[in-house]
């Protein structure tokens, strides 16, 4: 039986996620792809996985402009991507896309599809 494809899905909200991203999440599912969500904790976390996605907490200080909390979110992405070894990253937000990106680069520096943003899919 083929390993099913992961892909990651990066938002600054779990409630993000579970409220815009509900039918996509369902279609990559049925598509039979591993759909791993990975976004700060909130109390959507449960529908979400209710859904059938993994989540992944990730720490994010969605106002803040500290260099040293920036990079330390740019290391935990680090973390989950050598981790989960997804076939696609797919972000949402401002700092999921920016350091989201940047840590992917550091997996897949050839391929422009493996790190997608939402307008980019259009």
């Amino acid at each position: 039986m083929p390993l099913k494809k992961k892909i990651i899905i990066c938002a600054n909200s779990a409630w993000n996620v579970s409220n815009f991203r509900k039918g996509i999440i369902l279609e990559l599912i049925r598509n039979d792809f591993e759909v791993v969500v990975v976004s700060p904790r909130d109390d959507c976390v449960s529908k979400l996985c209710d859904l059938g996605c993994q989540y992944i907490n990730i720490n994010i200080d969605n106002k803040g402009v500290n260099p040293i909390n920036d990079l330390y979110l740019i290391f935990q992405y680090l973390k989950i991507i050598n981790k989960v070894r997804p076939n696609l990253i797919l972000a949402y937000t401002a700092k999921p896309n920016i350091y989201g990106a940047i840590a992917a680069i550091f997996f897949n520096p050839c391929d422009k599809q493996y790190f997608r943003t939402w307008h980019s899919l259009h």
